[in-house]
């Protein structure tokens, strides 16, 4: 009945949850019923169709659920393109149904995967990732196929698996060496969009890939090819090299060094072309990358630094993670700065007083107004360890900055009692504490673009 009759702003809010039997039922009905599907063999091509021209929010849901039912309750008479193209059409609307994708990953056999090519396994994998459902067992059975189907695959959907897998953060040793040895091939095939999906993807989980590296920061470093990067491209390379740096020292002065003059550049025209502040994620990864690699501009921090500004009033939920954001971008500047003045950057006045006071007003503001919010928006012990592993990469550095209201007020109501301090590591750049990574290298201490 859930799923027969779901209407809602949308399908995950609609369809909070139904026991499994209930499902399988309705499935088994349907299929004995002997009606007419709705949709037929073109559900596929109508779902496509239907995203491409429905704007984002303005969906219909009674329409949506239909598509999504039919799709559940006659997954079997689907062929791959079917399954995909729908699937692929409700990731690009951020409309996720978790029965529908679980009743998806739980049916797929690696018998029933072996009708399914290239192109339609990519695109299993990337609207799984992009509506962020992890599912271990479907992830491991693609890999495995891949292996045999990767040759045939064009450059877009090397990128995409790759992508994938990252952002679920599922690694397959195996997957990983073949899909480097074949970028590393086809190199010449790749657009700058897909050779930053690459290179992020290998940053990501960290697999190892030292010649892959060196081929895609070298294409990126070759004439007008960072040119034609959007802002996401160019926050997503920032943070593949300040994630590599370490890793590959040798390629510091040699690429990695001025493929950054080359991004911080890009991300100043597109800012100042879209005539509206740049994300706080993506000013992150720029400045995080610049302080990681000891790339201190005075003007840069300047104008990251005005970039920066609160968000609009809105829904606790979804605000909270942007705040955290905008904190994180906030801190590493603010970091910069302190960098800058040390190492003599900008003279007498690389100190940038004015930046610096207003870059400690925007921490303090973001961290009072998550205090404000934490009872509603942060329920889950996992969230609040997540958070508080975030802002205790900054702990030493927000006592000196805030004082007493960081360290008598603001921390005991957003760090756990039980959270240790950590070492400040901001002006450690490539280097950190004993023991600890450079700081935001884990995936609660930095978001990832």
């Amino acid at each position: 009945v859930v799923l027969a009759l779901r209407v809602g702003p949308t399908l995950a809010q609609a369809s909070p949850s139904a026991p499994a039997a209930s499902l399988r039922r309705l499935a088994t009905a349907a299929r004995k019923s002997g009606s007419r599907p709705k949709f037929g063999p073109a559900l596929g091509a109508i779902a496509s169709k239907a995203a491409r021209e429905t704007g984002d929010g303005r969906h219909d849901p009674v329409f949506w659920a239909e598509l999504c039912k039919e799709l559940y309750t006659r997954l079997r008479e689907q062929s791959p393109q079917n399954i995909t193209l729908t699937l692929s059409a409700l990731a690009r609307l951020r409309i996720r149904d978790d029965e529908l994708l679980d009743h998806i990953a739980s049916s797929l056999s690696e018998s029933w995967l072996r009708n399914f090519n290239a192109q339609d396994i990519s695109l299993l994998c990337g609207s799984y990732a992009k509506l962020a459902h992890t599912s271990p067992r479907l992830f491991q059975l693609c890999a495995s196929e891949l292996l045999w189907k990767l040759p045939d695959a064009e450059p877009q959907e090397l990128a995409l698996v790759a992508g994938a897998c990252a952002k679920v953060r599922v690694y397959d040793a195996t997957l990983f060496r073949h899909l480097a040895a074949l970028c590393t091939r086809r190199l010449d095939e790749f657009g700058a969009r897909h050779v930053v999906n690459v290179l992020h993807a290998f940053a990501s989980v960290d697999a190892p890939a030292p010649d892959l590296v060196r081929m895609l920061t070298s294409r990126l470093n070759s004439e007008g090819v960072v040119g034609e990067l959007e802002d996401v491209g160019v926050a997503q390379a920032c943070f593949a090299i300040s994630r590599e740096a370490p890793r590959q020292p040798d390629l510091l002065d040699e690429a990695f060094r001025p493929l950054l003059n080359k991004l911080a550049r890009r991300f100043i025209v597109i800012a100042r072309e879209a005539g509206r502040p740049s994300e706080a994620r993506h000013i992150a990864a720029l400045a995080r990358v610049c302080l990681d690699l000891g790339a201190l501009s005075r003007p840069l921090i300047q104008f990251l630094s005005a970039q920066l500004s609160l968000p609009k009033e809105g829904a606790a939920a979804g605000r909270r993670p942007v705040l955290l954001d905008i904190f994180e971008a906030a801190a590493t500047l603010r970091a910069s700065i302190d960098a800058a003045a040390s190492a003599g950057v900008g003279g007498s006045v690389g100190h940038l007083p004015k930046e610096a006071a207003a870059l400690e007003e925007t921490m303090r503001s973001v961290l009072v107004e998550l205090v404000a919010s934490a009872a509603s928006a942060t329920s889950s012990l996992s969230a609040r360890d997540a958070e508080s592993r975030r802002l205790l990469a900054w702990d030493f550095a927000l006592g000196a900055w805030l004082g007493d209201g960081w360290t008598l007020k603001l921390r005991p109501k957003l760090i756990r009692s039980s959270a240790p301090k950590l070492p400040h590591a901001s002006a450690g750049r490539l280097s950190a504490a004993p023991g600890q990574k450079p700081l935001g290298r884990d995936s609660a201490g930095r978001s990832n673009p």
